[in-house]
């Protein structure tokens, strides 16, 4: 007997509900699971987002049975070595994945303590964010229990110390988690100016606080009456412009960063003096009296 011919029936292969989904290595991953486990992650087939069968479509969980959170790419680079890794966030824990087939994937535990607890505060900042003396990394931003995370695929450092009085529960300024959702609270990266927007709500309201990331410094923005922020997003146009937009609570979609006013609300600024000796040794008592500011005309606008 030879055979010839050897004949199917295909069937559809049923994909559970999942939560939230990412790119990575030229795969769709999608985590949490919403039907059984949600500390799962199923990835499709190389090269494709809609394969989930065979051998090179595989099943990974992270940790416990708590759910992931948010998940992200990050690109570093350590001496000769390149790595394009995987983080992964829950709430209380965060995990990076390291590999580049299903052969050779390991997951690593970062932390068993610290996560994420809004997921649209996480944010990727492709940049040169200097970590040390000659040492520029991209990195990772995202809102933790303790205060804003970041991560360079080595260390998680919070880089809100100077904004500590949110995270103390000390402070009339404490954003409790019993009284305030953190969980809704949002992020926005503005690949231009290399700022990180947080957006959140605490006893004075809505507010939205910057990081510098070339100054590592963080300083408040006041849009004005009725035009608080609530959501920011990053926008890609035909010619491949990056640009910040944000949302506000009644509706609107602002283009951050362009114009002379905050949608017609006039822009307050605030003017601080560097820690910086206004005599040439410390044994003198000294006290500023005036400040005179420069400022270079623009030749394209009257405002």
């Amino acid at each position: 007997v030879r055979t010839d011919n050897v004949g199917g029936i295909t069937t559809q292969k049923y994909i559970k509900p999942y939560r939230f989904s990412l790119m990575w290595q030229n795969r769709l991953w999608m985590f949490n699971d919403q039907a059984e486990r949600k500390n799962t992650v199923i990835c499709s087939a190389y090269g494709t987002n809609c394969v989930f069968n065979g051998d090179d479509s595989v099943e990974r969980q992270f940790g416990d049975g708590k759910e992931a959170i948010c998940a992200e790419s990050l690109f570093t680079r350590y001496g000769a070595n390149l790595y394009d890794n995987m983080v992964v966030l829950k709430k209380n824990a965060a995990f990076l994945v390291d590999g580049f087939s299903p052969a050779s994937w390991v997951i690593y535990k970062v932390s068993d303590t610290v996560g994420c607890v809004a997921a649209l505060t996480l944010k990727r900042c492709d940049l040169n964010y200097e970590v040390a003396q000659g040492i520029t990394k991209h990195v990772l931003l995202w809102r933790s229990a303790r205060g804003i995370e970041f991560f360079d695929g080595n260390t998680l450092t919070p880089v809100s110390a100077d904004i500590r009085n949110f995270f103390d529960p000390t402070s009339a300024d404490y954003i409790d988690p019993a009284v305030y959702d953190v969980s809704q609270e949002s992020g926005g990266y503005d690949d231009i100016n290399s700022e990180y927007h947080w957006f959140f709500t605490n006893v004075s309201g809505k507010q939205e606080w910057v990081y510098d990331l070339k100054w590592h410094k963080w300083h408040q923005i006041s849009r004005g009456t009725g035009k608080a922020l609530n959501c920011g997003f990053s926008v890609v146009d035909a010619r491949g412009n990056n640009f910040l937009f944000a949302g506000t609570s009644d509706g609107f979609i602002e283009r951050l960063e362009h114009g002379t006013t905050f949608d017609g609300n006039a822009i307050a600024y605030t003017f601080w003096t560097g820690d910086i000796l206004l005599a040439k040794t410390g044994d003198y008592v000294t006290k500023l009296r005036h400040i005179k500011m420069s400022a270079k005309a623009k030749n394209v606008s009257n405002a």
